[in-house]
């Protein structure tokens, strides 16, 4: 037993005195990369722990003028990098290599400056500084252990004779016998297992987290890897589409890197990030979408395709240059099913019978108006979708800036002012088709209105928007546009004004009591009284907001063949708008207030979208 103590003793300290040696020792890597790029890189590698402390004793010493202009030449430095790394000539290796060296550079020195006061301790730094005193120290303890233990092995055990019992039986140690329990209690112990876990972030996939806590998360992604910028998009792009966005907003404002999302019409906050990542989330967002990383002085668009959970979505991205930056918008579009179905849109019963009946005809202008997002595009689709599919037989070309959906049945035209194809050009053009109904996505020059007018006097339907708050106003709009008054009035068939305003939570419906001076209004109005007012109190559905989803409210303006020829006799300007008040089925107004009494949204909602240019 002596002998096998002491050859354990000789070879734990000869292993001891290797790992010791093996310390000392540094890797040798000179090898691993030719002399050229060793002295390249030599030059510029990021900052060590020392070379930190320093620098944050130097901006210590610094005045806080003097401090704002080095942070101004960071910020200059780091765009001037970025501009260099994504020009075409320094492509190679070893030249984005140490470019990308020198902006972890100016990233340390802008980390050294916003930490001024709090110094960190660099654990990794101090067990390398003290890795040679920590070697040796734990082999003395390790080995004191050791001798300790042998001691312990030596020692005479004491033993009591009692009956019916040998002292080699109560000598024996636990385990040694071939049926002891210590065999079958290693036995019992289970394996662990280690499993091996990635480096390498996982972006959160079909969880929705809510917006408060959406900034710890992306807090918590960038300190454990501060450079994972693609992880960073992905989370964002994910959280977007699980919060039913419509558009994503990046933007530099007040010294920090803000994105929003616009849910339900408003736009709300999602994060804030530090502004020396700005550039890299907007070169990954255009690189993305194939788009010049290294222009940023000119507006430039683009589109993806971005898959998520087996679904796929077309986002189209907008960057425009601002002051000394630039500002991203992203536009999402969802590839699920889409019923464009004109029962389903939320009209009222009376507009939807109403609409119906213009779009059985065959002849005549049928224009809608109402600001930008508030479903125009949805309700012309699903009229279109409704000719195609009640009538049948008919063909219809549409002339769009951009195509948003593909209708199967209509022919889809997209503006390309690169290529010629403009709403003027192509206009000239599709009237060559053969087409019985023409869609054109907007009319807003003088000779596109006239073409329009053309078009119906020839014998064709033709669906158009036009910019203008108010139902009458559209009128008034076309005769701006040079079209005479004589031939807007007899082929005019109808004005279709709408609005979207926000749906209250169903999950969280209550009822309460609105503003009296809106009830007053309301009831002013339409003369209704005794009505329960309910609004969404917040919960985890809506985001604590109340609101959930959006309700179309409209109004529309209709003339039958004898209106109008009573419309053309008239000469009074005044008069003629009176008579066609009266022909308006009912008001935005009137719509929207009956919708908040029967719970769909709320009183605040409807006098906020509705203006009172609108009555």
């Amino acid at each position: 037993m002596q002998r096998i103590d002491r050859i354990g003793v000789f070879a734990f300290v000869a292993c001891w005195i290797l790992l010791i040696l093996i310390s000392l020792g540094e890797p040798n890597t000179a090898h691993a990369q030719s002399q050229d790029e060793m002295d390249l890189l030599q030059q510029l590698q990021p900052y060590s722990a020392d070379e930190l402390d320093t620098l944050r004793f130097l901006y210590e010493s610094l005045t806080p003028e003097q401090l704002e202009a080095k942070k101004q030449e960071l910020a200059r430095r780091q765009l001037e990098l970025n501009q260099q790394l994504n020009h075409p000539r320094n492509q190679q290796e070893n030249r984005r290599k140490a470019l990308q060296i020198g902006i972890r550079r100016i990233h340390q020195e802008q980390d050294a400056l916003n930490n001024l006061g709090s110094p960190k301790i660099n654990v990794e730094h101090l067990l390398d500084q003290y890795r040679d005193y920590l070697l040796v120290g734990g082999g003395a303890l390790v080995m004191l252990i050791f001798f300790g233990l042998l001691s312990l092995r030596r020692k005479p055990v004491a033993t009591v004779e009692t009956p019916g019992h040998s002292n080699a039986e109560s000598n024996s140690i636990p385990g040694d016998s071939d049926s002891g329990e210590g065999i079958r209690a290693v036995d019992a112990v289970s394996p662990i297992v280690i499993e091996e876990s990635s480096s390498a972030p996982k972006p959160v996939s079909g969880i929705a987290i809510p917006l408060q806590d959406l900034q710890s998360h992306i807090d918590n992604l960038l300190l454990e890897h501060p450079n994972s910028y693609n992880s960073l998009v992905d989370l964002l792009f994910q959280q977007a589409i699980f919060w039913h966005s419509s558009d994503i907003h990046m933007q530099l404002s007040g010294g920090w890197f803000e994105v929003k999302f616009r849910i339900d019409g408003k736009l709300y906050d999602a994060c804030v990030l530090d502004k020396y990542r700005e550039r890299e989330i907007i070169n990954i967002i255009k690189v993305m979408t194939k788009l010049k990383t290294y222009e940023q002085r000119a507006s430039q668009e683009g589109r993806l395709e971005y898959e998520i959970e087996g679904r796929w979505y077309d986002f189209r991205v907008s960057v425009v240059p601002i002051m000394n930056t630039e500002k991203v918008v992203i536009r999402i579009f969802g590839d699920e099913e889409i019923t464009y179905d004109i029962d389903r849109l939320g009209l009222s019963i009376d507009t939807t019978e109403k609409l119906k009946t213009l779009l059985n005809r065959r002849t005549g202008l049928l224009l809608l108006v109402g600001p930008s997002g508030s479903g125009k595009t949805t309700t012309i689709y699903s009229s279109l979708n409704y000719v195609n599919k009640i009538t049948g037989g008919v063909s219809i070309i549409s002339l769009e800036d951009p195509v948003e959906h593909i209708l199967p049945g209509v022919t889809q035209v997209q503006i390309n002012p690169d290529k010629n194809l403009t709403f003027e050009s192509g206009f000239a053009n599709l009237l060559r088709q053969d087409p019985e109904v023409l869609m054109i996505g907007e009319i807003r020059e003088t000779n596109v209105a006239k073409l329009a007018i053309q078009a119906t006097q020839t014998g064709h339907l033709v669906i158009s928007t036009v910019h203008s708050p108010t139902t009458l106003g559209a009128v008034d709009r076309m005769m701006n546009l040079g079209v005479d008054s004589y031939s807007l009035h007899s082929l005019l068939v109808g004005v279709l004004s709408q609005r979207l305003v926000r749906s209250v939570c169903v999950h969280c419906l209550q009822p309460y009591d609105p503003d009296p001076e809106l009830v007053k209004k309301a009831i002013a109005i339409t003369g209704l009284r005794d009505m329960e007012w309910r609004h969404g109190v917040g919960c985890e559905q809506c985001l604590g907001r109340g609101f959930h989803g959006r309700i179309v409210l409209d109004e529309l303006l209709v003339f039958s063949n004898k209106e109008r020829d009573a419309l053309m006799t008239m000469e009074n300007r005044a008069e003629r708008r009176n008579f066609m008040m009266e022909r308006i089925n009912h008001s935005l107004w009137a719509d929207g207030i009956a919708k908040a009494a029967a719970g769909l949204t709320t009183l605040e909602e409807v006098f906020t979208v509705v203006d009172d240019n609108t009555i």
